[in-house]
């Protein structure tokens, strides 16, 4: 029978026979532990995951939610991008280990995944957007905490936060760094001066899984907002995806474009305009607001994207069925342990 192993063994000899309760009869044909396919578990959402029956270790990738863009207003002030989310691979502390499957109970493991954070919004411009939540596993003991993408400056006076990576500056000045070294890194600085628009300040990028966010400005456009940092590329089981990228920089009015998303499902800066949302379940940070160079009150508030949500990808290998020779004769307390632990099937044939 495929993805069966057998064995038959004569059980009715009595060179086999104990005095201690065993079980002696005729030949028959015994079927111990069926192979277990390669299974890929993907969380959207809060939920919980459990293993398959030979399943000791598993390939765990978790992606902290995005952080929400700065809001942007009138006379040069526009938002930071927001930090993408932290990620842990195969690790509680680093998004590139050097091991390979972690250790995973048979008991339910509860798996957190992180919502997005929010941008600012346009009633709220000198606040920095939300951090993203936390994702998060618990298994065998070590609790893995991936941590939420951190968010972008806002306005005159808001700074940018630290996150899984960090938010990227605004007015205020320098990006944020990551909170926990290994998951992220650090969001772009906002420069350039006050003179719109060839002299404009862009706002940072936020900081992505993979590289850190950019700094405003790019030579010939000193007002655009840097881009947000890469994302990372991860192949786990049947999971593809680049994830974490660093949101845009917002932009003042007069430049051509508002920072770029990173890879990675983060939004773009808008140039007088809102930020882009981060997409769900990639982790990317949300894009900052752009803003005019209007004189204060003479522009309409702009509001930063939100990040996108995380994700939990578990795989679990295949295992093969377990082969061994079976004694000729059973002892009774052998057959109900196997028999309590699910590790018995057999049929005559």
């Amino acid at each position: 029978m495929a993805g069966v192993n057998t064995i038959t063994k004569d059980l009715g000899s009595s060179s086999f026979a104990k005095d201690n309760g065993g079980i002696i009869g005729p030949s028959q044909l015994t079927r111990f532990a069926e192979d277990q396919a390669a299974a890929t578990t993907q969380f959207n959402s809060t939920g919980t995951f459990n293993a398959g029956q030979a399943t000791n270790t598993a390939n765990i990738l978790l992606v902290a939610a995005g952080g929400g863009g700065g809001g942007g207003a009138d006379n040069n002030r526009q938002g930071g991008g927001g930090g993408g989310g932290g990620v842990l691979f195969n690790s509680a502390n680093t998004n590139s280990p050097s091991n390979s499957a972690v250790a995973v109970p048979q008991d339910a493991v509860p798996v957190t995944v992180g919502a997005g954070g929010n941008g600012t919004p346009s009633s709220g411009v000198n606040s920095a957007g939300s951090n993203g939540g936390n994702s998060v596993v618990i298994a065998s003991g070590t609790t893995y905490t991936a941590f939420g993408g951190g968010g972008g400056g806002g306005g005159s006076n808001a700074p940018p936060q630290n996150g899984g990576s960090g938010g990227g500056g605004a007015s205020t000045g320098p990006g944020a760094s990551p909170n926990a070294p290994g998951q992220g890194n650090t969001g772009g600085d906002r420069s350039g001066g006050n003179t719109c628009p060839s002299g404009g300040s862009g706002s940072g990028g936020g900081g992505g899984a993979g590289s850190d966010g950019l700094t405003g400005g790019n030579g010939s456009q000193p007002g655009r907002g840097g881009n947000g940092g890469n994302g990372s590329p991860y192949n786990v089981g049947n999971y593809s995806a680049t994830v974490a990228g660093g949101g845009g920089g917002g932009t003042v009015k007069g430049n051509t474009a508002g920072g770029s998303a990173g890879p990675g499902g983060a939004g773009a800066g808008g140039t007088d305009a809102d930020g882009s949302n981060g997409s769900d379940n990639t982790g990317g940070g949300g894009g900052g607001a752009g803003s005019s160079c209007h004189p204060r009150g003479n522009s309409p508030n702009r509001g930063g994207g939100n990040g996108g949500s995380g994700k939990v990808v578990i795989h679990e290998a295949a295992v093969p069925g377990v082969t061994f020779i079976a004694p000729g004769m059973w002892n009774q307390k052998d057959v109900f342990d196997r028999i309590e632990a699910g590790r018995w099937k057999s049929t005559s044939g």
